[in-house]
């Protein structure tokens, strides 16, 4: 069938994702009051997490095709340096897994993984994986599987195959927290709403939407609903994104996050957190804007320990380009913060991507804190970061540059390259013979910016023993859009080139080494440290920040003096030598409308699913990880709760005995 061109789905799906809902209620000087905020919870002895996400020299999309383990000792050094204890791997799907299809992850990258999270645990480091990240240079149909995920069923059968694949591969690492995915991965269907109304229908059976809105409220209903006369589950269409009804599908997306996509791969990858949609998404009757989707039934997330979402201090506000104070940024992180515990639960809350400045092109409109007093906020959101999470994430920990290049340094040899008969391939170089020519494809479309930038920054770093040229030739052009003359020690040579550029050819005049190639559109400059590595001024304030993050607060739920636990309960429990299994006995009257099952998390893994009967009696084999702990915190949830006559408490189960015994006992 005729699909979506993915590049307009991705600036679709891009576009609708920065869109942000009403936030906090404030006054005039954008200030919240205090008494909408919740009550602060005490400090545990569990480590915060003060988290930095880490690409190398490079970025995101190309940071696995370059040399990672030949820095990362002194990079790790760098972030310990700054305060951090914990490393983020970004962990994409095309370039672990290259056939979408069969879950199967490349060994070479897994080898590469699991050395640099052994590293950083040597180091003292620990590490969090962001797993199905959806962009991989070297793949040049990896924003496709965006979209098929959710239209054809072997790429989710391949997707969930991944996802299990990865956890096999590093479960046994040590310094390993949890791992996670975000809604970010799952957007792109969003963008189907612009499309032409036989695709819309066609999309309509192929996600699934089409049965879920049918089973959901009957034929004729949703017809009412859609607006329009339905003969058919086949009738349905996605609801134009300007049409009201475009909310039912934002609702079938948010509820597929959690059921088609989070459960199945928390039973694949057991330690599993999502980075949850905090943003409201806009409802429009034609071009009014009438409300406002937002996706807060879905921050709970069901046997999960961590809630992962990401912050900036433009959340909430009306981004008209207002200029924010330091206590107004606070205000509205502690605001946001008690809204997601509110949903949450009795979760540990991780900032995946914390973002107190950000620079992206297209959103110089957003609210901002000006960046002298970036120290003044980062200063206030510690107190409020201490109380209300476990850890936080810095996006990003050091600037860094959009590069059309997949393979910059060579490091995947051939991948992304094409060249002439003698060429010479190698990590971290090429050869080139004299007249001999290389070639790639530069993906360019990070690179549109609104402020009229027309030329890149294209750097190569090569040495000639005997002198030489390289002669540059783009999008198949017979004439050369420049030359270098390359001398004997390797060196780096910057030119402009234009911006919308989609093909690079070098020549060699002479035998010519190429170290390195990187074409830079735009660079991101929200980091603590430059380009070069070397810390900023804000710096010292980021330090200062992590400082004062030891340690987690403490969310307990524990039983109810008689026993009973509610829907969720989460208690701290002591580790003995010897310890080995966790004892769980259950009772439920005869009268109880239904029987829960109980799911039984601890230290972060799942031991169980067992009903809650009575007489139930279960003794369940403590993780390895948990032996090694003084104590550890036990998560049970019930899949129902009963509210009896004459008791105002939601009741899951009554717990007769819910204790950690040793071999002996």
């Amino acid at each position: 069938m005729k699909r979506l061109s993915i590049l307009a789905a991705l600036a679709l799906a891009v576009l609708a994702a920065v869109l942000l809902g009403p936030g906090p209620a404030v006054d005039e000087h954008g200030a919240i009051h205090a008494e909408t905020q919740r009550p602060l919870p005490p400090l545990s002895t569990q480590p915060y997490l003060r988290a930095a996400h880490w690409f190398g020299h490079d970025w995101p999309v190309n940071f696995w095709n370059t040399d990672l383990e030949s820095i990362a000792r002194e990079h790790f050094d760098m972030i310990l340096e700054d305060g951090f204890n914990t490393v983020v791997f970004l962990v994409p799907w095309p370039g672990f897994a290259p056939d979408p299809y069969s879950g199967e992850l490349d060994p070479e990258r897994v080898r590469r993984l699991r050395a640099l999270m052994h590293t950083a645990h040597d180091m003292g480091l620990k590490s969090i994986v962001r797993i199905s990240y959806a962009w991989d240079w070297l793949d040049p149909t990896a924003g496709a599987r965006l979209l098929h995920l959710w239209l054809d069923e072997a790429h989710y059968q391949g997707w969930l195959g991944y996802v299990e694949s990865v956890w096999s591969a590093i479960e046994d690492v040590p310094g390993l927290q949890f791992g996670f995915f975000s809604w970010e991965d799952l957007w792109a269907v969003t963008s189907l709403g612009e499309a032409e109304p036989r695709m819309r229908q066609q999309a309509a059976a192929d996600s699934g939407f089409a049965d879920w809105l049918v089973e959901t409220h009957g034929l004729a209903r949703a017809g009412e609903k859609l607006g329009r006369e339905l003969s058919g589950v086949e009738d349905v269409i996605i609801p134009h994104r300007r049409e009201t009804a475009h909310a039912l599908f934002l609702k079938f997306v948010s509820q597929a996050w959690i059921n088609r996509f989070f459960l199945p791969a928390q039973e694949r990858f057991p330690r599993l957190s999502l980075e949850i949609r905090i943003d409201s998404d806009p409802i429009f009757d034609g071009e009014e804007l009438v409300g406002w989707f937002d996706h807060r039934p879905n921050w709970s997330l069901p046997g999960a320990d961590w809630v992962t979402l990401y912050w900036s201090p433009a959340m909430g506000g009306e981004n008209q380009g207002e200029t924010l104070t330091p206590e107004t940024g606070a205000e509205r992180l502690a605001w946001w913060l008690d809204e997601v515990a509110e949903h949450a639960g009795m979760r540990q809350i991780f900032i995946g991507q914390f973002l107190a400045e950000d620079f992206t092109p297209g959103y110089e409109m957003n609210g901002r804190i000006p960046h002298d007093q970036i120290p003044r906020f980062l200063e206030l959101a510690g107190e409020v970061l201490k109380y209300r999470t476990g850890g936080v994430g810095l996006w990003t920990w050091t600037d860094y540059a959009h590069d059309a290049i997949a393979n910059p340094g060579f490091f995947a040899q051939k991948s992304s390259w094409d060249g002439s008969e003698g060429v010479v391939w190698s990590d971290g170089r090429l050869t080139l013979p004299d007249e001999g020519w290389v070639e790639t494809t530069l993906a360019r479309f990070f690179y549109q910016l609104p402020d009229g930038t027309t030329e890149a920054r294209l750097c190569i770093q090569a040495q000639a023993e005997n002198g030489g040229r390289l002669v540059l030739f783009e999008d198949g052009r017979d004439e050369p859009f420049a030359e270098l003359v390359i001398g004997q020690e390797p060196e780096q040579q910057c030119i402009s080139q234009q911006l919308a550029a989609r093909h690079l050819r070098m020549v060699a005049d002479g035998q010519v080494d190429i170290h390195r190639v990187n074409s830079t559109g735009f660079v991101q400059r929200s980091g603590m440290r430059g380009l070069d590595f070397a810390p900023k001024e804000v710096a010292q304030a980021y330090r200062s920040l992590n400082s004062g993050l030891n340690y987690r607060p403490t969310l307990l739920r524990e039983r109810y003096e008689d026993g009973w636990m509610g829907a969720e309960l989460v208690e701290v429990h002591g580790i003995k030598n010897g310890s080995t299994r966790l004892n769980l006995k259950t009772f439920l009257p005869d009268e109880w409308p239904k029987a829960p099952d109980l799911k039984v998390t601890v230290a972060g893994e799942r031991l169980a699913e067992v009903p809650c009967v009575s007489g139930g009696h279960y003794e369940l084999a403590l993780p390895a990880a948990a032996m090694q702990q003084d104590t550890v915190p036990v998560r049970i949830e019930a899949s129902a709760v009963h509210q009896p006559q004459g008791d105002a408490r939601n009741l899951g189960c009554l717990l007769l005995d819910l204790s950690i015994k040793t071999a002996g006992d």
